[in-house]
């Protein structure tokens, strides 16, 4: 993809072309997977009840979860009814989508607007999944 950049207080001297390019992996945080994946666990239908359902009946796989260390700055695209813009806003990134129920609560409950923070306590409010997050893979999945 490439831009150009004027200078708009002058009559153009120069211009400048850019090249943005992703220089790393995306971990996507789909909420709409997620409810897919505590469906099939037997959940309740509400996304937040469900994701709160699900910590309190697996307290030990949280305990032993490899948890992303600091704190992380995300992409975040909000849901919409409008799919197209949505897949057309997420082509532009390198992609892995996140399938771990776990990491998933974790990641949508201490996330505030676009900030992750890692000791931030859980929070289960239905607007925590309400968007979608994109973090860089590297810096959640760490080794």
């Amino acid at each position: 993809m490439s831009d150009i950049l004027k200078n708009m207080s002058a009559p153009p001297k120069s211009v400048v072309y850019f090249k943005k390019e992703q220089v790393q992996t995306y971990l996507l945080f789909n909420p709409l997977t997620l409810q897919k994946l505590l469906r099939k666990r037997n959940c309740t239908k509400d996304i937040a009840k469900a994701s709160q359902e699900y910590y309190l009946s697996h307290l030990k796989r949280f305990e032993r979860l490899s948890k992303p260390r600091g704190y992380m700055i995300s992409e975040c695209i909000e849901l919409s009814d409008d799919i197209d813009f949505i897949k057309d806003r997420l082509k532009n990134y390198l992609l892995s989508e996140c399938t771990n129920i776990e990491l998933m609560i974790l990641v949508f409950c201490k996330t505030i607007n676009d900030l992750y923070i890692p000791s931030r306590k859980l929070s289960f409010e239905a607007s925590r999944f309400k968007k979608i997050l994109l973090f860089p893979l590297d810096e959640v999945l760490y080794e």
